[in-house]
């Protein structure tokens, strides 16, 4: 074959895409009993070559066009040229409007899957296929949404599960340091149950004692049920009170005591008010945290570059020029509209655009649809309207999701950023 001509199954295999079609002829099958169009196209690629035409159904199913005759198989050819010439003033009307230009093919195989089949103008064509460019985007925008809310949940998720785990780090600390020890499992008693069945729930107890001392809420799941077994001096156990609470619940309770316990919260409780005040206190304060080496390392840093807002995980820290020091200061993830974002994403190229005196400053970020939205300031809900700057001030600022330390906090599941 002439260079430059490549034949189809190669030009198949390399992914070739017709840009216009140069020729047709007549195929005749070797029985002579069957016709075949070949068309003369010219790819992408700058190659030419023949390939045999094929047509697509309107649930966009290729097929092979067939002929009984020669003469039907001409006045396919001679329709072709029609098609031929309405795809190529369709291409350049949708040239002419600067939207994506599709290939012939593409071009091609919307016309053959269009409601209307025998369009009969380039403008119906060049129209259909803006229609088909705006459906494209917006599937590409869902898949994107989609993707993204995907990737939220499973940071939430895994933000979730570290700060149990810290939690439950933190409470065997502090039962060790208060020297909190397993009873004595002789002196140990079970309510509403006697002899080997009893000595089974006491053992039980007393394995679980052994690992988490501090526990008041230990599962049984031996046999066909689950039982929960609960005790306020961890010597007189009795079943849980609600018999007709469900085994996932049961299960989930007993999870959130290996991280109540120890601290003397109540696991069936809000979880989130629950945590909250076991976070607050194992936390720092803003003090200890600003009086850390690492903080006032990046705190210099950050100044030197001309940063007037640093944050650092749930921590917020504004430059006051006045006094020469940093104070901690209120701020949010935005995304949510109030109070700060589960899951949202600082936009680190986004900018705070303050156009108020507000206390609050949100940080600039993208939402579930990938929309990036500038950072701002506001007041807290009943304070009033923050007054107004006489002119809008954009605040530099830098975030430092990295420490890797137990005694920092994502409440927000943002991006960790190195």
């Amino acid at each position: 074959m002439a260079a430059g001509f490549v034949g189809w199954k190669e030009a198949e295999a390399r992914g070739l895409k017709a840009v216009r079609v140069l020729d047709a002829r007549v195929a005749p099958h070797r029985d002579g009993k069957a016709f075949f169009i070949d068309e003369l196209v010219e790819y992408d690629s700058g190659d030419r070559g023949w390939r045999r035409r094929m047509g697509v159904g309107p649930q966009g199913n290729p097929y092979t066009e067939r002929y009984d005759s020669q003469a039907d198989a001409e006045e396919g050819i001679a329709r072709g040229a029609k098609v031929r010439a309405l795809i190529e003033d369709a291409l350049a009307i949708i040239a002419e409007r600067g939207l994506q230009v599709p290939s012939y093919e593409e071009l091609a195989a919307l016309r053959s899957r269009s409601f209307v089949f025998n369009v009969s103008t380039p403008a119906w064509l060049a129209d259909a296929w803006e229609r088909e460019l705006k459906g494209r985007r917006a599937a590409e925008e869902a898949r994107r949404s989609a993707e993204i809310q995907r990737e939220k949940n499973r940071r939430s998720e895994e933000r979730l599960r570290r700060e149990y785990e810290i939690i439950v780090a933190k409470g065997r600390e502090l039962a060790a340091a208060e020297g909190v020890t397993a009873p004595v499992r002789e002196r140990m008693t079970v309510e509403g149950v006697a002899g080997a069945e009893a000595e089974r729930v006491i053992g039980l107890i007393a394995a679980r004692l052994a690992e988490h001392p501090y526990l008041r809420h230990v599962l049984d799941e031996s046999f066909s049920s689950v039982r929960l077994w609960v005790s306020e001096d961890r010597l007189t156990w009795r079943e849980w009170p609600n018999l007709k609470e469900t085994w996932a619940r049961k299960r989930l309770i007993a999870e959130r005591a290996l991280a109540t316990d120890a601290f003397g919260e109540r696991p069936e409780g809000n979880w989130r008010d629950v945590k909250a005040r076991i976070q607050g206190r194992i936390k720092p304060d803003a003090l200890t945290f600003l009086h850390r080496k690492d903080i006032q390392e990046r705190l210099a840093k950050a100044l030197e570059e001309g940063k007037r807002f640093v944050v650092f995980r749930d921590w917020g820290f504004w430059w006051n020029e006045e006094t020469r020091k940093w104070e901690e200061r209120q701020f949010e993830r935005g995304g949510s509209g109030s109070g700060n974002a589960p899951g949202s994403r600082v936009w680190r190229e986004g900018r705070i655009l303050s156009r108020n005196h507000g206390r609050i400053i949100v940080l600039p970020f993208t939402k579930a649809d990938g929309t990036d939205v500038d950072g701002h300031t506001r007041n807290a809900p009943g304070q009033g309207r923050a007054e107004p700057k006489a002119t809008p001030e954009i605040i530099p600022f830098e975030v430092y999701d990295d420490l890797g330390r137990d005694d920092t906090w994502d409440h927000e599941g943002n991006t960790h950023i190195p």
